[in-house]
């Protein structure tokens, strides 16, 4: 993720395969995750929100999915709180790593 107003890289975002989400909770079958990370100097300006909508209205509306899944390390609140503001739902947790899986389908 490139900043438009300083030029500067700020992160990460993307899609990828749940193969490893899928080897440490099997149950969540198959299907595409979201990927995301910010440098801690973008945090708190809206930018991972945004990115989080983009891919997600990408995924579902563009490429066709049914459902889109996310996984956040367990002691990250603020990217819980998104994940729900971005409207996932809980479905599954880990115990090790500690991971917290959500998801989002198409209404």
């Amino acid at each position: 993720m490139i900043e438009t107003e300083s030029d500067g890289y700020v992160g990460y975002c993307g899609l990828e395969d749940v193969t490893v989400a899928r080897a440490i909770h099997p149950t969540i079958g198959s299907g595409v995750q979201l990927q995301i990370a910010l440098h801690p100097r973008a945090w708190g300006r809206g930018l991972a929100k945004q990115a989080i909508e983009a891919l997600t209205d990408h995924a579902l509306h563009r490429c066709g999915l049914q459902r889109l899944l996310a996984c956040v390390y367990e002691p990250n609140e603020r990217a819980h709180r998104l994940m729900l503001r971005c409207r996932f739902s809980k479905i599954a947790g880990t115990a090790d790593p500690k991971l917290v899986i959500y998801e989002r389908r198409l209404p």
